[in-house]
């Protein structure tokens, strides 16, 4: 190859939205790791499944909402690119967003209430729920600033804004845990979550015109309408969350103890980064999809079998790597061999066909018809619930088979849908 050529292909790669997403997100895993790796080692796996419970209750009723306000984001945006229309946007969605900030502080409360009386050492309880409801808060406006600025393909942009605070983050934990513990820690999750949000909203704020004329009415009945038709993917979501919630940290601290969250923890996160470059994609894969939906469902077919494809592929790729480091991931945080062994195995199967479904959900978003989704959600998860509930005594195992289960019945279940919908006259 020329040096023209490398020049060329650098130019490009610097370009891309997709590997500037994949490298913002793996810096967010990268500080996501370090947190944990340090109170592991520092003040044992018991403290890490105490963190660990807050966070992912504190997120349970959250992402539901903050998903489906990103993508309504992404696809308003969409139609009209500039600064101005982003602060339309933002200002037409301004009562939805109240509404889901007000429920995602009610969430966490409760869920927070629950796992706070199985003991969260050295946290009082009052700070615990204060910053829960930072990070909740923090993560709806992160995500749907972050869709204004995928739709109008300010991708690369965000990425850099993300990997700016992840860097921040990732340079000052180590003083944070060993000067404030375990309440540091959850500070410091809820200004990093908080920061791109923030930041993103002053720049909106800066460069539309505070004075300038805006008609809001038909972009409220815009963002009405989106809120309306997401119901079912927000609904499916959050069975999921509350699923994965029963199933991850309250019948695991029931049978098995913070340690076990511990565990199951880890295991979480790097089953997520088996999906990272998948995950990182999502704003351009609604993009893209949206796109191929306005020209009809042949377009949409293909575009759908063509990020299926590279979304398994990619998730199949890093899942083997993860699971070929696995004996020396278990050793780095002093944690049990052969139970991690086992979740990463199981988990990285369930990555790939999580990736599948990941493209799927976006699909029927584009569509506007989720009431199927809602459904096949509701029967896998059924499921999922009913096996972990009978296996959780006998094995932690059983947590990571019952997530497999569920997202194969998915799977299954809306590739017969979609292909009977699609099939040719």
């Amino acid at each position: 190859m020329t040096l023209a050529a490398l020049r060329a292909r650098a130019i490009a790669l610097w370009h891309s939205p997709s590997l500037w997403l994949v490298g913002s997100n793996l810096l967010t895993r990268v500080l996501s790791f370090v947190v944990t790796l340090l109170i592991s080692r520092t003040s044992g796996m018991g403290t890490l499944g105490a963190y660990s419970s807050l966070l992912i209750s504190a997120a349970s009723l959250t992402t539901p909402v903050s998903q489906a306000m990103a993508n309504s984001a992404t696809l308003m945006v969409t139609r009209r690119p500039d600064t101005q229309s982003w602060r339309r946007v933002l200002t037409g969605n301004a009562w939805v967003l109240s509404g889901c900030a007000l429920l995602v502080v009610l969430g966490p409360w409760f869920l927070f209430s629950r796992t706070d009386g199985q003991g969260s050492p050295g946290l009082p309880p009052a700070l615990g729920y204060a910053v829960v409801a930072a990070l909740a808060l923090g993560q709806l406006l992160s995500q749907f600033m972050l869709g204004l600025a995928h739709g109008a393909n300010r991708s690369r942009q965000a990425s850099w804004l993300v990997a700016a605070v992840m860097l921040a983050g990732i340079a000052s934990c180590w003083l944070v845990i060993q000067t404030w513990g375990l309440a540091g820690a959850l500070v410091q999750a809820a200004v990093v979550m908080a920061a791109p949000g923030i930041l993103l909203w002053l720049y909106v704020m800066r460069r539309a015109s505070a004075t300038s004329a805006i008609d809001t009415v038909a972009d409220r009945q815009d963002a009405w309408q989106r809120f309306t038709h997401a119901l079912p993917s927000i609904g499916s979501t959050f069975i999921n969350n509350a699923t994965n919630w029963l199933c991850c940290i309250y019948w695991v601290l029931q049978h098995h103890g913070h340690v076990g969250v511990g565990l199951v923890t880890i295991g979480l996160q790097w089953a997520v980064m088996m999906q990272l470059p998948v995950n990182s994609w999502g704003g351009r894969i609604v993009h893209a999809l949206g796109t191929a939906s306005a020209e009809g469902h042949a377009a949409l077919k293909r575009e759908t079998a063509h990020q299926v494809r590279r979304c398994v592929g990619v998730s199949l790729l890093t899942g083997a790597a993860v699971v070929v480091m696995s004996p020396w991931i278990a050793d780095l945080y002093h944690a049990d061999r052969n139970m991690l062994i086992g979740l990463f195995v199981i988990n990285g199967l369930a990555a790939v066909v999580a990736s599948a479904n990941y493209v799927f959900e976006r699909v029927f978003f584009c569509l506007e018809s989720q009431r199927m989704w809602l459904l096949t959600s509701m029967i896998a998860y059924v499921v999922q619930l009913a096996f972990t509930m009978i296996a959780i005594p006998h094995s932690l195992l059983a947590v990571a088979w019952g997530n497999l289960l569920a997202v194969t019945t998915i799977a299954v279940i809306v590739y017969l849908h979609l292909r009977s919908r699609w099939r040719e006259p």
